[in-house]
Parts: structure tokens; sequence; C-alpha cells
């Protein structure tokens, strides 16, 4: 009798999953803090920056930016 069976791929799939759902995730939060400082500020952030100082968004989030609204 094995306990384990199977076990691996039930962890390599909830990983994958978690993957996709916090990527989704981090995109929302991303543009929620964008449409924000739009609506405080009267335009698009400029520099990266900005976000991070206004709503403390950490450099990891900057490779969900996309590149309509170029941010440095």
């Amino acid at each position: 009798m094995e306990l384990h069976n199977g076990l691996q791929s039930h962890y390599t799939h909830n990983n994958t999953t978690c993957a996709k759902t916090e990527h989704k995730a981090n995109l929302f939060a991303l543009n929620l803090c964008e449409n924000l400082y739009k609506e405080k500020n009267g335009k698009y952030p400029e520099y990266f920056d900005l976000l991070h100082k206004e709503f403390g968004v950490s450099e990891d989030m900057l490779e969900y930016l996309t590149n309509d609204r170029p941010i440095i």
C-alpha cells in the first residue's frame, strides 16, 4: 500500500495553478495602483519609483507592467 502515490503530481499541479492565480492577482494589483495614481494625479506614472513611493509597490512587480505605458 503506497500512501504517497500521486502526491508529487498533486503538488506540481497545485503549484502551477497558484502561480497562474498569483500572476493574475499581481496584474490586478498593479493595474489598480496605476489607476489610483492616475485618479489622484491626473496622469499615469512616468516612473516606477512613483508607484513605489506612493503605494509601496515592490520592484519585482516591474515585470508585470505592460508595454503600452512604459515605466522606467
